[in-house]
C-alpha cells in the first residue's frame, strides 16, 4: 500500500496534487471476478453447513465453513454489492425514478467507502449471535444434557461380568434402594457387549474407536444374549444358531442377512423398541443391536473385531430413575460404591461402579456456566467493536455527506427531500450487515445443532429459541446504538 502511494506521488505533477481536493470522486469499478469469488465462497460455506450430517464431522468442518463464509462476506460487500447496484442502474425502468436514481447512485459511492467496515460489522454480529446463543442454550439446557449423558438417574455398570455376579450386583442395588426408601422406575437391567464397526453392503468390518464417528459407515454394534433379552423384555423368543433379532434407534438394515467379517447372521425379526439405555453417543453415530442365541455367539463375533478389546466376558448395566432428593441419590451412590469395593475388588481394581446424574451436576454446571461466562465476555468485546466501528463510521460519513447536502440543495432539492434520501441510504447501509448476519445464522443453524450434540446438547427447540431471543435482543441493541450514533452524524451534516 505504501509503495503504491509512493508510485502515484512520483507519477503525479505538483499542480495535480494541489488540485486533487477539488477533483470529483471516481466511480468504483465493477470487480466481477471478486464478486463471483465471494458468491462461490458463501455458497461453499452454506453447502458444507447444510450437507454435513455427522456431529464430529460438523465439528471438524465448522472452521472450514467459517473461513469460507468470512471470505465470502468481505468479497460480496466489497465487490458484489457494487456489481449488484450497477446491475440495478442498467435497469432503466427501475433506475430512472426519482427515489431510485438518487438512492442507487449514492449507494454505489457509499459502498465503495464503507464495504470493509460493513463486512466487519456483519462478521462481528454473526460471532456475537452464535456465541451468546450457543453458550446460553448450553447453560439453560443443563438438565437435558445430564439426561443425554446419563439416561437413568442412578445406574451400575461393569466390565467382564458373568451372570452370577450381575444378578448379585443387581439384587444388592435393589436392596439398598429399598433400605434407603428410594423408589425405582424405568428399570434397565441387562448384559451386553459393544464394539465399533464399519458397516457397508451388509458387512460389518473393523473400525478403530478414534474413527468411529467420522464416517457415516462407522457406528456401534451391541450384542445381547437371547436369555438376557427374554428376561428384560419378558418374552419367549427362540433363535437357532446363526439367527438374530435386530433393533436400532437411528439406523435401518434392509438386508435379511449380514456378515460380521466372514460370519453370516440371518435376521429373522426387527423390533421397534427394547428396554436398553440410550446414551448420547447414539446421536453421534448409528447404533446396531443384535440379539443372538447365546453368550458363546456374542464372544465368537467379538473376537473377530480385535480393536474392541472384548474377548472374555460381557459388560453389565443396571439403571433406574427415581424421584428421590438429590442428596439421597448422592448418598446412595456413595454407599453402593463402598459395598461394591468391599465385595468386588480383585487385584486392586473394582469390577462394578455406581454412578448418578446428581453426583456430576456440579461439574456440569461449572463447565457450562464457565462457557456461558466466556460467551458473555467475548460477546461484550465484539459488541464494543461493533459500537466503535459504527460510531467512527457515522463521523466519517457525516463529513463526507455535508458537502453532498450542499450540492443537492444547490440543484433544487428541498432540505426535507435531502434528509429523507440520506436517511434512507444510511439506514440501508447500516442494517444490511444485520440482515446478512441473520442469513449466515439461518444456514449455520443445523451445523451448530450437530456440533452441540457432541456436548450432550440435543434440545434443538431450546437452541432455536435461544437463537431467536439473541437475534431479537441484538437487533434492538443494534438499533439503539445506530440511533445514538446517528445523532452525531446529523449534527455534523446540518
Amino acid at each position: 500500500m505504501v509503495l503504491n502511494n509512493l508510485r502515484h506521488i512520483h507519477l503525479s505533477k505538483p499542480v495535480e496534487l494541489l488540485a486533487a481536493g477539488n477533483v470529483g470522486e471516481k466511480e468504483p469499478g465493477t470487480k466481477w471476478l471478486l464478486a463471483f469469488a465471494g458468491t462461490v465462497c458463501l455458497a461453499a460455506g452454506y453447502v458444507i453447513a447444510i450437507v454435513t450430517q455427522e456431529p464430529l464431522q460438523a465439528l471438524a468442518l465448522f472452521l472450514v465453513a467459517v473461513v469460507l463464509v468470512i471470505a465470502g462476506t468481505y468479497l460480496v460487500f466489497v465487490a458484489g454489492s457494487i456489481a449488484f447496484l450497477k446491475l440495478l442502474r442498467k435497469n432503466k425502468g427501475f433506475y430512472y425514478q426519482t427515489k431510485h436514481f438518487i438512492s442507487v447512485s449514492g449507494m454505489i459511492y457509499r459502498m465503495k467507502q464503507n464495504a470493509v467496515g460493513l463486512a466487519n460489522i456483519c462478521v462481528l454480529s454473526t460471532m456475537v449471535i452464535v456465541m451468546l446463543s450457543t453458550t446460553f442454550s448450553l447453560y439453560l439446557g443443563l438438565n437435558d444434557e445430564l439426561r443425554s449423558q446419563y439416561p437413568r438417574n442412578l445406574f451400575v455398570r461393569g466390565c467382564d461380568i458373568d451372570v452370577q455376579k450381575s444378578r448379585a450386583a443387581a439384587d444388592e442395588a435393589k436392596d439398598l434402594a429399598e433400605k434407603m426408601d428410594i423408589k425405582q422406575k424405568h428399570t434397565v437391567d441387562y448384559r451386553y457387549l459393544a464394539f465399533h464397526a464399519s458397516y457397508k453392503k451388509s458387512r460389518f468390518k473393523n473400525a478403530y474407536p478414534g474413527d468411529a464417528y467420522q464416517s457415516g459407515d462407522n457406528g456401534m454394534v451391541i450384542l445381547i444374549p437371547l436369555d438376557e433379552y427374554n428376561r428384560m423384555q419378558d418374552t419367549e423368543v427362540r433363535l437357532s444358531k446363526g439367527e438374530a433379532v435386530f433393533y436400532s434407534p437411528n439406523a435401518q438394515l434392509h438386508e435379511k442377512e449380514v456378515y460380521f467379517r466372514d460370519q453370516k447372521v440371518k435376521i429373522i425379526k426387527t423390533v421397534k423398541n427394547i428396554n436398553v439405555q440410550e446414551s448420547y453417543y447414539m446421536r453421534l453415530a448409528d447404533v446396531y443391536y443384535f440379539i443372538v442365541p447365546g453368550e458363546e455367539d456374542v464372544i465368537q463375533i467379538a473376537k473377530k473385531f480385535p480393536t474392541s478389546g472384548k474377548q472374555n466376558d460381557l459388560d453389565f448395566y443396571y439403571g433406574f430413575d427415581t424421584d428421590a432428593s438429590p442428596k439421597k441419590q448422592i448418598n446412595y451412590v456413595g454407599e453402593l460404591n463402598s459395598l461394591y469395593t468391599e465385595k468386588y475388588t480383585e487385584g486392586g481394581e473394582r469390577d462394578l461402579l455406581a454412578e448418578g446424574s446428581e453426583n456430576v451436576r456440579a461439574g456440569f454446571l461449572s463447565v457450562y456456566g464457565g462457557l456461558f461466562f466466556v460467551g458473555l465476555f467475548l460477546g461484550a468485546i465484539f459488541i464494543m467493536a461493533v459500537v466503535l466501528i459504527m460510531y467512527y463510521k457515522q463521523i466519517s460519513e457525516g463529513y463526507e455527506d455535508k458537502e453532498r447536502f450542499r450540492i443537492m440543495k444547490n440543484v433544487g432539492m428541498s432540505h426535507r427531500e435531502i434528509k429523507k434520501t440520506i436517511r434512507s441510504q444510511v439506514l440501508t447501509v447500516f442494517f444490511l450487515p444485520l440482515a446478512v448476519a441473520g442469513i449466515h445464522i439461518a444456514f449455520a443453524f443445523k451445523m451448530i445443532v450437530r456440533m452441540l450434540a457432541v456436548m450432550n446438547m440435543t434440545n434443538e427447540m431450546l437452541f432455536a429459541c435461544c437463537v431467536a431471543a439473541t437475534v431479537a435482543v441484538f437487533a434492538v441493541f443494534y438499533s439503539v446504538v445506530y440511533a445514538m450514533t446517528a445523532k452525531v452524524y446529523y449534527r455534523i451534516v446540518e
